[in-house]
């Protein structure tokens, strides 16, 4: 499935300090950036301590989703929420295919990265957004504009876009 997808690792650079995507060493705005700077998301709420749990989290489901997770992690407070993820991975029976890969449409020259590619009951596509705190209606446009950048997968069927809210 992957070899039919927009893949740029060489092109596509990120600089997680400042958060900062370039393009051919162009930068590039976020999905998240146009989506703040258009006014559809309020980020005044966003603490530094849910913004940090946050990344705290994905960054543990990510080692989890590669076989890398140290166990003593689930001991910490990400292990409920990477319990969580299990939970929701076994349910649908999700198999990841790409994890926190970075996109980019050349068309609208924007970036982004989505947290998971792969299959739900074994067949069908999903783009899946992992959320610890609040999902807000943006995550459908979010969604969307990650699974433009990908291109066109040669695939059976729609692809289904999921915003997975996790909980302790």
């Amino acid at each position: 499935m992957t070899d039919a997808l927009r893949i740029f690792p060489s092109d596509l650079e990120f600089d997680a300090e400042s958060h900062v995507y370039r393009f051919d060493g162009v930068e590039v705005p976020s999905v998240t950036q146009i989506l703040k700077e258009s006014g559809l998301v309020d980020d005044r709420w966003y603490t530094e301590q849910s913004a940090w749990r946050g990344s705290a989290i994905h960054l543990a489901c990510q080692y989890d989703d590669e076989g890398a997770l140290d166990p003593a992690y689930l001991e910490t407070e990400a292990g409920p929420y990477v319990r969580a993820w299990r939970k929701f991975k076994e349910n649908l029976n999700f198999q990841p295919e790409l994890v926190e890969h970075r996109v980019f449409s050349p068309t609208y020259r924007y970036a982004g990265t989505l947290d998971r590619l792969g299959t739900i009951h074994g067949d069908r596509l999903a783009i899946v957004d992992i959320k610890t705190g609040a999902v807000h209606a943006t995550t459908a446009i979010q969604l969307a504009a990650y699974q433009y950048a990908l291109g066109r997968p040669r695939i059976c069927g729609p692809v289904i876009r999921v915003a997975v809210k996790l909980k302790p």
